[in-house]
């Protein structure tokens, strides 16, 4: 189903990712402050133009906050961003065990299948409706960037 020399490649792919990230993340806990991009203006669209968040809106404070080690404050910023971390985990290992144990055993699985890549999706837009409802109708904004706005 899946070519051995593929999975290995995407394998060493992944796990260089991986290895490259941790020294940027200790050279950068204590840097995090260095960090805080200034932008004459919001680069998204949808919160220039509709005074809304895209999914994908606060996820450098989440980073930020990563950093920083402050684990809730960036749940709060942007969850997406956790959860992408742990998705990044589950593929690493499903290719961990297709280069060795299920070389062995000619049985290659994929590190996502097709209902988990729907899933992940709906979950997405579902954050971005979900985050943008509670702006709109209560007021809720855990960034505080538009609740002035509303």
């Amino acid at each position: 189903m899946y070519d051995i020399k593929w999975q290995r490649i995407w394998f060493v792919i992944v796990t260089l990712i991986g290895v490259l990230t941790i020294p940027l993340f200790l050279f950068y806990r204590g840097h995090a402050e260095e960090l805080r991009l200034s932008f004459s203006a919001n680069p998204c669209f949808l919160y220039r133009l509709y005074h809304l968040y895209c999914p994908g809106c606060g996820a450098t404070r989440s980073v930020r906050f990563l950093i920083e080690g402050q684990f809730i404050d960036s749940l709060r910023a942007n969850p997406l961003i956790v959860f992408g971390i742990l998705i990044f985990i589950k593929i690493w290992a499903v290719l961990l065990y297709n280069c060795t144990a299920g070389f062995k055993r000619k049985k290659m699985t994929a590190p996502l299948s097709i209902p988990e890549i729907w899933a992940i999706f709906a979950v997405v837009i579902a954050y971005g409706v979900v985050r943008d409802v509670l702006l709109v109708a209560f007021h809720i904004d855990y960034l505080g960037d538009l609740i002035a706005f509303w």
